[in-house]
């Protein structure tokens, strides 16, 4: 079921591939050992323990994932998805960590929950979770544990009697919440809080991060209320999934599917919808696509292959901008974040 086997620096590692396990799984380990699952099912829920690194690649689970005293814990392309042997029903996962130096959930799904006590280190990318939960980081007050966001959407982040830094980089936060903190620096690039953001009682502990850089950050992050018909008003980039076609003659044979990028200039309109997290502008520059494509090859939208995507062009609806607050109406449909896109 498993491989066995020492490393170079006599760590040791098991290996478990393309395996089912249908009851509840504990593993508990005793020195500098490696756990890795590759492929693997999860019928109820998993725990592991005092490992140097325990790493999850292409998992998928019905029940809760938990970690405790693990040094580095990954998961990467997990999540919950609906095997026959689960039935129809999608289930949402959780993941509780304790004392886990270093936590990294990258091109991960429907997750419910993730919980951190105690850590030193989290990260999310390019993922979708509904709750991100951190409490008391392992470090002193001297050094700051740091959590990021890469490409991520979340419903919730609350960060609570912590010492951190933060960076949101291209992500969806619906409410922040850092209350009881003291930040060491915040940093935001292309990220979006949809509702509120929250810094009760919060100070800034560092000369990186003064209150006033608290609050220009919290300024920088643009918020917008549900169903708002004033998305901010300045350049932003958005993303779409289009169709690669490919031409012969009068035809157009749809061939892939690739991810267009679009900036979308401050004299556009816009419409937004949080619920759907679908925008729509009356103009856009075509001005990257996701993969080469070159002639005879064409790049159009994914339900009309009569409106194309060209590079270096600015692309407008073909029926005008509609001002109203329907999400699907007219308007160039995109995304914030590409992770949105491709899941479209």
């Amino acid at each position: 079921m498993g491989d066995f086997k020492y490393d170079k620096y006599d760590h040791f590692e098991f290996v478990f591939r393309n395996c089912e396990f249908r009851h509840f799984l504990s593993v508990g380990t005793v020195g500098p050992t490696k756990l890795k699952f590759v492929h693997c099912r999860f019928f109820d829920s998993v725990a592991v323990s005092d490992a140097e690194t325990a790493t999850f690649v292409d998992c998928d689970f019905q029940g809760s994932v938990s970690a405790s005293r693990v040094r580095r814990l990954i998961l990467h392309n997990c999540g919950s998805h609906p095997y026959h042997a689960f039935g129809a029903t999608r289930y949402h996962t959780n993941l509780y960590t304790y004392s886990c130096d270093s936590v990294l959930v990258s091109q991960s799904r429907d997750w419910m929950e993730i919980s951190a006590r105690d850590y030193k280190a989290v990260s999310v990318a390019n993922s979708s979770v509904k709750s991100l939960y951190l409490l008391q980081p392992a470090y002193d007050r001297y050094h700051g544990s740091t959590v990021s966001l890469h490409a991520a959407i979340a419903d919730q982040v609350s960060i609570l009697n912590s010492f951190v830094g933060i960076r949101l980089d291209r992500s969806s936060v619906d409410k922040l919440d850092f209350t009881k903190s003291g930040i060491d620096f915040i940093s935001s690039r292309e990220s979006y809080i949809t509702t509120s953001a929250t810094a009760s009682e919060t100070c800034c502990r560092s000369d990186k991060c003064s209150l006033d850089d608290l609050r220009n950050a919290l300024e920088a992050v643009p918020t917008f209320p549900f169903h708002s018909q004033n998305f901010p008003q300045n350049p932003f980039t958005m993303y779409k999934k289009a169709r690669v076609y490919l031409k012969i003659g009068p035809f157009l044979i749809p061939k892939k599917t690739v991810i267009v990028t679009l900036q979308v200039p401050e004299s556009a309109e816009r419409r937004y919808s949080q619920e759907s997290k679908k925008i729509r502008v009356s103009e856009a520059k075509v001005v990257a696509f996701s993969e080469v494509v070159k002639f005879p090859y064409t790049v159009r939208s994914y339900h009309y292959k009569d409106f194309p995507y060209v590079l270096g062009k600015t692309v407008v609806p073909a029926n005008g901008f509609d001002s109203s607050t329907e999400t699907c109406s007219g308007g160039i449909h995109g995304f914030l974040h590409i992770q949105d896109a491709e899941n479209y």
